[in-house]
This record gives structure tokens, sequence and C-alpha cells, in this order.
């Protein structure tokens, strides 16, 4: 066989270029069945990241609208009590205060008197907001066994099925003395969706600890 020794010794000629099949064997030799894993996840990790900064164009400019979940912690008040009772019955007076903008608004509740349960109740309390008077009022069916007792209205507070806080009173007999008193309880906040930009991140950050392990693993 004759050699050219021209091809052999000229410093500039060009090496030949590796083929897809060698530089695919070269990468699972040197890195691994482990290390694909670990790009995706390091991918994920960046992309997520990354997502916030070219999703917020100008700070503080509006973007679109979102469902609204302000909870109105006075959703529905009751103040300027006054009233009588007896063993028999009781009537209390009140002003009410209806803060929820929208209607119709519907008040489902329940009592109870002396701490067990009572009756149930729905209040059609209309468009709001609104100022209105009321009363509480019962007639018992037999006298109570004592002239001091004390009967409690729970009231959720309802726009369409959302509900916006729930309304307490405590209407208090002492003796054939009446008093009364309103709490307002916010309701409880909506759980976070599922998803969105921090789940994504332990999602990833979680695919890179593992992928990483795996490597580990594999090299020991």
């Amino acid at each position: 066989m004759i050699v050219d020794p021209y091809r052999l010794n000229n410093p500039f000629r060009r090496p030949r270029a590796a083929s897809a099949g060698s530089s695919f064997g070269e990468c699972r030799r040197l890195c691994g069945p482990g290390a694909g894993w670990l790009r995706i996840a390091l991918v994920l990790a960046i992309g997520v990241l990354a997502t916030p900064a070219a999703l917020a164009g100008w700070s503080g400019d509006r973007g679109e609208p979102l469902p609204s979940t302000k909870l109105i912690d006075d959703a529905l008040t009751y103040s300027s009590f006054s009233g009588q009772c007896s063993q028999t019955a009781f009537e209390v007076f009140a002003t009410g205060n209806l803060a929820v903008v929208g209607g119709p608004v519907l008040g489902p509740g329940s009592t109870t008197l002396d701490g067990l349960p009572y009756d149930t109740y729905t209040l059609n309390l209309g468009s709001g907001p609104a100022t209105f008077s009321t009363k509480f009022d019962r007639v018992f069916a037999a006298p109570l066994p004592s002239s001091s007792y004390e009967m409690v209205f729970t009231t959720r507070v309802l726009l369409g099925n959302v509900e916006q806080g729930v309304s307490v009173t405590t209407i208090r007999c002492s003796n054939g003395v009446a008093s009364a008193r309103n709490q307002a309880i916010p309701s409880a906040p909506s759980p976070i969706p599922a998803g969105g930009t921090a789940a994504w991140l332990v999602l990833a950050l979680a695919l890179a600890s593992a992928a990483a392990a795996r490597l580990r693993t594999l090299r020991g």
C-alpha cells in the first residue's frame, strides 16, 4: 500500500468530522444515563424562573382582569339593639347593615338555645349595600325553665353561591332584661389553586434533585 506522506504530515489538513453515531456514543459514555434527566430538570427550573419576568411586561401596568377574591369582614352586621324578654318569648329590635355589593343576597342560618341546636331559617336580604330595620324574636312552645338564657343566631351571607362572611348575633335574657351583641366573621380564604409558578418550581427542583441522586448512584 502506498502512503501519501503529504496527507500524514500536512498540518493544515482538516480532521475527519465525527459521525452522529460516534458523538452519541461518546455522550453516553461521558454523561451516563442519569445526565439526561438532570439536563431536563435544569431546563425546567430555568424556564420556570424566567417565565414570571417574561410575563411581567412593564412593572405595575394593568394586565388581564382576575376573579375577585376580596373578602368582606363586615358583610352583615346588626347594631342599636333594644327589646324585652321573658321565659315565654323575646323580641329585640335592631338596625341591620348589609355591606355586600350586588344581589340577591341570601342568609341561611341556624340558632342555638343555651348551646343546643334550636331551629334553622333563611333570610332574604335583597341587594346591597343597604341599611334596614329588623328584629330578632322567638315564642317558645313552653315556658323555659329559667328566666335567664342565651340564643345565638348564626347567619351565612351568600352572594350567589359564594360566602361573603358570617354574622353571629347573641340575644341574652337575664332575669327579664334583654341584651344583644353582634360579631361579623370573615369567610375563610379560598385555597390556592393547584399549579402556578410556585408549584412548577417545586416540581422542577424535585426533578433536579432526583436526577442528581440517580447520577451519583450510577457513577458510584
